[in-house]
C-alpha cells in the first residue's frame, strides 16, 4: 500500500510499477471506512498491476477477486441479509516501459 493523498498514492504506485520494484499496488483511500458504511455511496479500492507478466497479472486479479468475494460474504453475514455491493473494485493492467 502506498500512503499519502489519493492522486499522490496513484502516481507513487505507478512509479513503483514502472521502476519494477513491485508487481502490484493496492490503493485504499483514507475515506474508505467512512464511505463503506455511508448510505448511497461506494467505497473505492484501486489495484494497479504490472501487465508485463500476464500470468502474474491474472494471478493478482484472481487473488483480489477472491478477497473481494470473501469480504462481501462476511458483510452479508454480519448484516443478516444480501446487500448491494458497497465497494467498487477496478483492476488496471498495463505494461511498463523497459529501461
Amino acid at each position: 500500500m502506498v500512503p499519502g493523498r489519493s492522486g499522490h498514492r496513484s502516481r507513487s504506485g505507478e512509479r513503483l510499477l514502472q521502476d519494477q520494484n513491485v508487481k502490484a499496488v493496492v490503493i485504499i483511500p483514507a475515506e474508505f471506512g467512512r464511505r463503506l458504511y455511508a448510505q448511497n455511496t461506494t467505497a473505492q479500492v484501486q489495484v494497479l498491476v504490472d501487465g508485463a507478466e500476464p500470468n502474474t497479472a491474472n494471478y493478482v486479479h484472481g487473488y483480489v477477486g477472491a478477497i473481494w468475494s470473501g469480504f462481501l460474504a462476511a458483510r452479508r453475514l454480519e448484516q443478516g441479509s444480501p446487500i448491494a455491493a458497497p465497494v467498487s473494485l477496478e483492476c488496471a493492467t498495463g505494461t511498463t516501459p523497459t529501461r
